[in-house]
């Protein structure tokens, strides 16, 4: 099995990459061509939520995992932390709150969606990077779009990426034997959670603080092994 994270290595530079060419032609789409565009990346947010909330394995570990995560992150208002590391990093000039605002619901779309989530288990528990790969062509496209409004700062969002992405892959090779089949599923849907909040926050639905959906990651291998041992699913 491969030590190496291959997966994560190509997504990250593929949005790195990806940001910087958005950025280099935003200039050049009319507003209306960046609000569709905007528009169809959530339609697509929502297409994957789907996919991933579709993998869980038990429904009330996923539920309670996501409203304690919420109250958690609300408790901690990791949203606003977020928000003002970002503007200390990229100046108050730039960071005004719509584009904090957007900038961090595409950091979780990118690191922590249920795609990349399951993804870098997998590579991390079998070596198989074919996910990793998959999502990097998707997130050079997205990050391209997002580019041409916010600039090259989406390129930036490579670097915690990356680092959650690897974080998670030595965690998962460390875990391997100590986690259930059923916690990774739930694992993959509570980004999928995070994906709809994404894109119902994109289409203008809803907008949620999906920075405070992040702690649920936490709580959903304790809240699935409680249900696995007390109803058996």
């Amino acid at each position: 099995m491969t030590v190496i994270p291959v997966g994560a290595i190509a997504n990250s530079a593929a949005l790195a990459v990806g940001g910087l060419i958005g950025a280099a032609i935003g200039g050049k789409l009319s507003s209306s061509a960046k609000s569709m565009l905007t528009s169809v990346m959530g339609l697509c947010a929502l297409a994957i939520a789907i996919v991933n909330i579709a993998k869980l394995s038990s429904l009330p570990a996923v539920v309670l995992s996501v409203i304690l995560g919420v109250i958690a992150g609300e408790l901690l208002d990791l949203d606003r932390l977020v928000k003002n590391a970002v503007t200390k990093i990229m100046g108050r000039s730039q960071a005004n709150e719509e584009w904090l605002t957007q900038f961090c619901v595409i950091i979780t779309l990118f690191a922590v969606s249920g795609t990349g989530v399951f993804g870098i288990l997998k590579e991390g528990f079998e070596g198989d990077s074919s996910i990793l790969i998959a999502k990097a062509v998707l997130d050079f496209f997205t990050a391209i779009v997002f580019a041409t409004t916010l600039g090259k700062a989406v390129s930036a969002i490579s670097v915690p990426q990356f680092s959650i992405y690897l974080a998670l892959f030595f965690l998962a090779r460390l875990l391997y034997p100590l986690i259930s089949q059923t916690q990774i599923l739930n694992f993959s849907a509570i980004g999928g959670m995070v994906d709809l909040g994404v894109g119902f926050t994109m289409l203008g639905v809803k907008k949620f603080k999906t920075i405070n959906f992040l702690p649920a990651f936490v709580f959903v291998f304790p809240a699935t092994l409680l249900f696995e041992l007390a109803f058996g699913k």
